[in-house]
């Protein structure tokens, strides 16, 4: 957003607490902060509204500096847009929904997941950097499946992935999948370790 017309929203909302606690009889200066309120919001609405062509748009996620977002939807198709509505990137048609996307703090790349149980992680630019399965050991298996032999250890659980979220550094994410699975994982596709909640659903 511009900052300018951050700044006067804000202003104007200050003005309109201390009109809430103050007696004005005075109708005139009653109206003027309702009115700027008013003039605010469109001029917002007007700068950073604009249609795409995708059907069901499942998730979104604005870029750290404003300047762009991506969109993510139910057919697959995961876009970048500039603030004001230009389609910039469209990336290679994923093979089913994609559920969440999100941006890393510092912006240089974003992520993605969905039905397909991958988490994929991609450039500013919509290039691939890397994916890998969300695939987990059973519940009440130790994640440390390396230490285990392959007679100890039952095939890895595979689930649909529903949401996701950067961890403040940028070097690990916390994924949750539709069976209730949380699991956190480094960026190079490392299981770092998870657990199982009670919810049928993390988002």
């Amino acid at each position: 957003y511009d900052i300018s017309q951050t700044e006067g929203l804000f202003a104007a909302l200050d003005a309109a607490q201390t009109l809430q606690n103050t007696r004005v009889t005075d109708p005139e200066r009653v109206a003027v902060v309702p009115l700027a309120l008013q003039q605010m919001l469109h001029q917002i609405t007007q700068d950073y509204s604009f249609i795409t062509d995708q059907s069901e748009i499942l998730a979104l996620s604005v870029h750290p500096d404003g300047s762009e977002l991506i969109t993510a939807d139910a057919e697959g198709f995961v876009k970048i847009w500039t603030a004001a509505g230009q389609l910039q990137t469209v990336l290679p048609m994923q093979p089913a929904a994609v559920w969440d996307v999100e941006y890393s703090p510092d912006g240089s790349s974003f992520a993605t997941v969905g039905d397909s149980g991958m988490v994929s992680r991609w450039s500013r630019q919509g290039d691939l950097l890397n994916q890998w399965p969300i695939q987990l050991p059973p519940s009440g298996t130790d994640s440390n499946a390396q230490s285990l032999s392959q007679s100890q250890v039952a095939a890895p659980q595979t689930a649909a992935i529903d949401s996701l979220a950067y961890h403040p550094e940028g070097d690990r994410l916390l994924i949750g999948g539709v069976d209730g699975s949380v699991s956190l994982w480094r960026t190079d596709g490392t299981l770092v370790t998870h657990w199982q909640t009670a919810d049928a659903v993390i988002n």
